[in-house]
């Protein structure tokens, strides 16, 4: 509750999408289903009238989608015209998790792969990779991936890190 005061306050001095994403992601993990619709969809439309180009909001908006659930087609449509723009890890990242979102599991991991490449030790990519993995039947894959995100940064995500860590559980027993 303390969180949501305090993204109420900032919100009021900057309105930036982000905030309203944070303080949706703290009222679903709450509960507050209508709270969290309605941070959802300032933020959405934030972003939809800010007026930046596809080149500058593509991946956010993807990311925002898939770390939700919402738009699963739009996401994947959103990351792969953001992987025009850039080729990071990052960018191969939002295509997967979008592609993993809209079940599309085989090509969600070669992405992953390509997110993975350099070696990063980000905890939100291995946790996306460890989700495909477990979604493709790849127990030991999956169990490597989810450790990794675990150990090196735990509370990663608000609304990931239990699914992380309840993956992980049943991926041990």
């Amino acid at each position: 509750v303390e969180a949501l005061k305090l993204y109420a306050n900032t919100i009021a001095l900057c309105p930036d999408p982000i905030f309203h994403m944070a303080a949706g992601d703290i009222h679903t993990k709450l509960g507050q289903t209508d709270q969290a619709k309605a941070a959802y969809a300032t933020a959405e439309k934030t972003i939809l009238d800010s007026g930046a180009t596809p080149a500058e909001y593509s991946r956010e908006l993807s990311l925002f989608y898939s770390e939700r659930g919402l738009q699963p087609k739009k996401a994947v449509e959103l990351a792969r015209i953001d992987l025009t723009f850039r080729h990071d890890i990052f960018g191969h990242d939002a295509l997967a998790w979008a592609l993993y979102r809209d079940g599309q599991f085989e090509e969600a991991a070669k992405a992953s792969q390509q997110a993975l490449r350099t070696g990063s030790r980000n905890a939100k990519l291995h946790y996306h990779a460890g989700m495909i993995e477990h979604r493709l039947g790849h127990p030991d894959a999956a169990r490597t991936h989810q450790t990794h995100a675990g150990t090196h940064h735990p509370a990663f995500s608000v609304l990931d890190a239990d699914i992380a860590r309840q993956t992980l559980k049943e991926l041990s027993k």
